[in-house]
C-alpha cells in the first residue's frame, strides 16, 4: 500500500490503542511513518522501489542489490528511535517546557 494511505487509514485506528498503553502519541506517529519509509523503500511490494526504477530505468534485481547499506541504515535509524524514545521526543517537548 501506498504510504499516505495507510497513515490515514492505520493511525486514527491505533493511535488510541498506543496512547491507552502509554506510548507518547509524538514518538508513535514518527516510528509509524519511519516505519512506512522503510516498507515503501524495500522488495518486493514497495512503491518508492517501482517509482525509482522506472526513474534509473534499472531493473528491480539491480535496485535491490544496491538499496540494501541504504535500507540497512534506515532499519538501524529505526531501531534506534524505536529504543531510545527521547531522541524522537526531546525537540518537540522543549516548547512545551516537559522534562524527559
Amino acid at each position: 500500500m501506498e504510504g499516505l494511505s495507510l497513515i490515514i487509514i492505520l493511525v486514527p485506528i491505533m493511535l488510541p490503542l498506543v496512547a491507552a498503553l502509554g506510548v507518547d502519541p509524538v514518538h508513535f506517529c514518527v516510528i509509524f511513518v519511519f516505519n512506512t519509509t522503510i516498507g515503501t523503500s524495500t522488495p518486493p511490494f514497495g512503491v518508492i522501489m517501482f517509482a525509482m526504477v522506472a526513474l534509473a530505468r534499472t531493473t528491480i534485481a539491480v535496485f535491490s542489490h544496491e538499496a540494501w547499506p541504504f535500507i540497512t541504515a534506515l532499519i538501524l535509524v529505526f531501531l534506534t528511535i524505536t529504543v531510545f524514545p527521547p531522541l524522537v521526543t526531546w525537540l518537540p517537548n522543549l516548547p512545551m517546557g516537559a522534562a524527559s
